[in-house]
C-alpha cells in the first residue's frame, strides 16, 4: 500500500516560552494552539524561515514572545487546516495520563522553537529531558575519574572565562537562561558569587592554607555574608552573616524531593524527639495586614462618600488630640472587624491575634506619621494604606511571618515530641508507619505543588550546626576513599541546608561550601542541575546528583565552543527583549540577533574570580618555564660531574614539559618518583607538590588537629 504524503509546517505559538513554567505542558500547548485558531491569529508556514518572519504574523500587536511549533500531517489533514488540527488536539486535552497525551501529541508535533533554540518533545517532560541531558554529557558513575589530578585553581581555570558562571547557578536554568536572568531577578547576586569564589574558595583551597579540609562555623557565616551582600544591601537591619533569631520555613517541590528523602527526614524527626525541632507541613499565607490596610482604606472611602467631616491634623502632635485619635481608633477597629470576618472561615484566628498584628504594624510603619498633614491628611493616608495593602499581600511583616509559621507548625503533618500545641507526633511511629507517611507526604507535594520543611528554633539550629561541623572535622581526617569523602561533605552540606541558619541564601551557601570542600579534599567541582535537591533527596540520591554534577563540569571544560555559542544566543535574546523596540514580542530573526552588541558588564562582574585564576595559571607557567630552563642547562653540561646525571635531568625536563601541557600532577609525580634519588629532582618535586597542595604531610591549626591527609 502506498504511503501517504506528509506535509511539514510551522505554526507561531503565543507565549510559548511560558510552557517551561507550566505544570500540565501537554494541555498547555494544545490549548495555546486551539486559542490561536479561536482568536483567528493561527497561521501555518511552509518553512521555519517563513515562520520566523515576524512581519507576516496576523494580529501582531496581540502576540507576545512568540515561539514556533513544528508539525507533520498527511496531505489530506494539511489541506483541512486548521479544523483538522483541532480534531487532533481535543483528544490530547481529554486524555487522562501524560503518557497518553505524549503518545498522541508526538504523532504530529515534531519540535518546538523557543528563543532561537530547537527543542525535542522531551522538553514537555522534565524527567525525560534531564535524562537526555545526562546522556549528552556522557554521564558515568566511575568515581576514579572524579579525583583531581591537578591543583584546584588550575583545574577551575580550565573552564572558559565566559562560562564560569555555570559553576555557580542551577544548570537546569541554562535551557533558556544565563547569568543575566539570574542577576535580573536578584540584582548584584552574580557579582557576589564571583566575589565569593575569588575570596573564600581561593583562600580555602590554596596550597598555603594549612587549615583545609577542616572548617569552623564562622567560615560558613563569612561565606553567607559575602554571598548575601547585594540581597541585603538595602535592608534596614543587618542580615548578611547573621544567624536568624526566629523560626523559618522553606518549600519542598516535587523536583527537589523523593520518597526516600522524605523518609530520611521523618526518621530524623522521630530520632530527635524535639518539639522545637524539624517539622514537615503546609505553610499558608494569612494576609492580616494586607486585609487590614484594605479595611482602613474602605473606611476612609466610605467616609468620603458620606461626606463625613473628619478633623484635620496640622502636625504630628495634633494626632494625639482626642477627636483625631478617636477617628483613628474607629478606623482601626473597623479594619480589625473586617479582617476577622474575612479570615474566620479559612483559619483559626481571634480578634486579639489580629489586633496584635495591626498594632505591631502601626508601631513599626507609623503610617499616620509618614503622610503629609493638613487638609489632605486623610486622602494621603488612604493612598499610603492602599499601597501598603498591595505590598504586604505577598511580603508578610515580621509579626505575620511568625504567626503564620507558628500556625503551620501547630498543624504539621510530621513532628516529634508533644508540647501541647498540636500537629502529628511521629515519635512513636514504627518503620512501616514512617514508610506510609513518607509516601503520603510525597503525594501531597506532587498534588499541591509544594509543602514546607520547618527547621528548628534558632538556638537549636545553631547548636546542631556546630555539632555537624564538629562531626565533619572528626570524620573527614579519617576518610580514605574518595566516595567516603564525598558522603561526609554531602552530609554536612545537607545538614546546613535543612537547618536554614540564615535569613536567606542558605542553599547557595551550602552549595558553595560543598564544592569548596570537594576541591580541598581532592574532588572535582560539581555543577548541579538543581542545587535545591540538597533539601529532600535521599543520601544516595544526593550522591548521584553530585556525581552527575562532576561529569557536567568535565563536559563544560571539554566543550566550550558549543556552550559559548548557546550562551551568546541567550545573551542576545535577553538584551533584545529588554530593548524598547517594536519587536519586543517577536521571534527574533538571525539578522536582529547578529546586530546585538555586548557590553563589558560580565567582564567587570567576573573579574575578581577570573583574575585570581589567571594569576594562578601564570604562576604555574612561570615556574614550569623556569625549571625547564634549569634542566636544559643541566643537560647541556658535559663535565664528568654531570654526565651520570644527564639522563635523570633529561627525563625530569620532559616530565615538566608534559606537565606544562596537561597539568596532570598525579601522572607527573608518578613518573618522576623513581628519579627522586637525585637531590635536585627531589627538591623540585617537593616544590611542585607544595604548588599542587599535595605535600605528604600538612600541619593544621593545633586548636583543630594535626593530621596526615589523603592525597588527591
Amino acid at each position: 500500500m502506498r504511503a501517504r504524503n506528509k506535509e511539514r509546517f510551522y505554526v507561531p505559538v503565543n507565549m510559548l516560552s511560558r510552557i517551561l513554567t507550566e505544570k500540565n505542558r501537554y494541555d498547555w500547548i494544545a490549548n495555546a494552539i486551539k486559542n490561536s485558531i479561536k482568536g483567528k491569529y493561527f497561521d501555518a508556514y511552509p518553512s521555519l524561515s517563513d515562520a520566523q518572519e515576524t512581519r507576516k504574523y496576523p494580529l501582531k500587536d496581540k502576540i507576545r514572545y512568540v515561539g514556533i511549533a513544528e508539525f507533520e500531517l498527511d496531505s489530506d489533514a494539511f489541506k483541512a487546516l486548521p479544523s483538522s488540527l483541532v480534531d487532533l488536539l481535543d483528544p490530547i486535552i481529554s486524555a487522562k495520563t501524560n503518557e497518553e497525551k505524549e503518545e498522541r501529541l508526538k504523532l504530529f508535533l515534531k519540535a518546538l522553537y523557543i528563543d532561537g533554540f530547537q527543542f525535542p518533545l522531551s522538553i514537555l517532560d522534565d524527567a525525560k529531558y534531564e535524562k537526555e541531558h545526562l546522556q549528552s554529557i556522557c554521564y558515568h558513575s566511575d568515581t576514579t575519574s572524579f579525583a583531581l589530578n591537578q591543583p584546584p585553581l588550575l583545574y577551575l581555570s580550565q573552564v572558559h572565562p565566559s562560562l564560569r558562571f555555570l559553576l555557580m547557578i542551577d544548570h537546569k536554568l541554562f535551557i533558556l537562561e544565563n547569568w543575566r536572568h539570574y542577576n535580573a531577578r536578584e540584582p548584584g547576586c552574580v557579582a557576589d558569587l564571583f566575589l565569593a569564589a575569588a575570596t573564600h574558595v581561593y583562600n580555602y583551597v590554596s596550597a598555603s592554607n594549612s587549615k583545609k579540609p577542616l572548617i569552623e562555623l564562622e567560615d560558613v557565616i563569612e561565606l553567607q555574608k559575602t554571598l548575601s551582600t547585594a540581597l541585603f544591601k538595602s535592608s534596614s537591619e543587618k542580615r548578611s552573616g547573621v544567624i536568624r533569631q526566629h523560626y523559618n520555613a522553606f518549600p519542598i517541590y516535587p523536583d527537589t524531593a523523593t520518597v526516600a528523602g522524605i523518609k530520611e527526614l521523618l526518621i530524623r524527626i522521630r530520632k530527635d524527639k524535639n518539639p522545637q525541632g524539624f517539622m514537615i507541613g503546609s505553610y499558608k499565607r494569612i494576609p492580616i495586614i494586607s486585609l487590614a490596610c484594605a479595611g482602613m482604606v474602605n473606611w476612609l472611602f466610605d467616609g468620603l462618600i458620606a461626606k463625613k467631616k473628619l478633623p484635620i491634623p496640622q502636625s504630628n502632635d495634633a494626632l494625639k488630640r482626642a477627636d483625631i485619635f478617636r477617628e483613628l481608633e474607629l478606623m482601626k477597629a473597623a479594619a480589625i472587624d473586617d479582617v476577622y470576618h474575612s479570615l474566620k472561615d479559612e483559619v483559626t484566628i481571634t480578634k486579639q491575634d489580629i489586633e496584635k498584628a495591626v498594632n505591631q504594624f502601626l508601631d513599626d510603619f507609623a503610617p499616620y506619621l509618614r503622610v503629609a498633614k493638613g487638609e489632605y491628611f486623610w486622602g494621603n493616608l488612604r493612598y499610603y494604606l492602599q499601597d501598603m495593602s498591595s505590598k504586604t499581600l505577598h511580603s508578610p511583616t515580621r509579626f505575620e511571618l511568625d504567626f503564620e509559621i507558628t500556625y503551620a507548625r501547630n498543624r504539621a503533618y510530621a513532628r516529634a515530641g508533644d508540647d501541647g500545641t498540636g500537629g502529628v507526633d511521629i515519635s512513636q511511629y514504627s518503620d512501616d508507619d514512617i514508610e506510609s507517611l513518607a509516601n503520603e507526604i510525597y503525594s501531597k507535594i506532587k498534588e499541591e505543588g509544594s509543602l514546607h520543611l520547618f527547621p528548628p528554633e534558632a538556638g537549636l539550629a545553631k547548636q546542631w550546626a556546630l555539632e555537624a561541623v564538629d562531626s565533619y572535622n572528626k570524620e573527614i581526617v579519617r576518610a580514605g576513599q574518595l566516595e567516603t569523602r564525598m558522603k561526609i561533605i554531602d552530609c554536612l552540606a545537607h545538614e546546613l541546608e535543612i537547618l536554614h541558619l540564615f535569613h536567606d541564601v542558605n542553599c547557595r551557601t551550602a552549595y558553595f561550601l560543598m564544592n569548596e570542600l570537594f576541591l580541598a579534599c581532592g574532588i572535582k567541582w560539581s555543577t548541579e542541575y538543581n542545587p535545591n535537591r540538597l533539601d529532600a533527596l535521599g543520601s544516595d540520591e544526593r550522591m548521584e546528583q553530585h556525581k552527575q554534577g562532576i561529569c557536567r563540569t568535565d563536559y563544560i571544560i571539554a566543550n566550550p565552543d558549543l556552550l559559548i555559542k548557546r550562551n551568546e544566543q541567550i545573551d542576545k535574546v535577553f538584551l533584545l527583549k529588554n530593548m524598547a523596540c517594536n519587536d519586543l514580542h517577536a521571534y527574533f530573526s538571525p539578522e536582529q540577533l547578529k546586530a546585538v552588541k555586548f557590553s563589558d558588564e560580565y567582564d567587570g562582574i567576573s573579574m575578581p574570580f577570573n583574575g585570581v585564576l589567571e594569576r594562578e595559571r601564570h604562576a604555574f607557567s612561570t615556574m614550569i618555564d623556569k625549571l625547564v630552563k634549569e634542566y636544559d642547562l643541566l643537560c647541556s653540561l658535559k663535565t664528568k660531574f654531570f654526565n651520570a646525571g644527564k639522563c635523570v635531568y633529561a627525563q625530569m625536563r620532559e616530565a615538566l614539559k608534559k606537565l606544562g601541557k596537561t597539568q596532570d600532577f598525579a601522572s607527573f609525580f608518578q613518573h618522576v618518583s623513581f628519579l627522586e634519588y637525585n637531590a635536585k629532582v627531589r627538591s623540585d618535586a617537593e616544590r611542585m607538590k607544595k604548588l599542587a597542595g599535595m605535600e605528604k604531610k600538612m600541619q593544621y591549626n593545633t586548636h583543630l588537629s594535626s593530621v596526615v591527609p589523603f592525597s588527591p
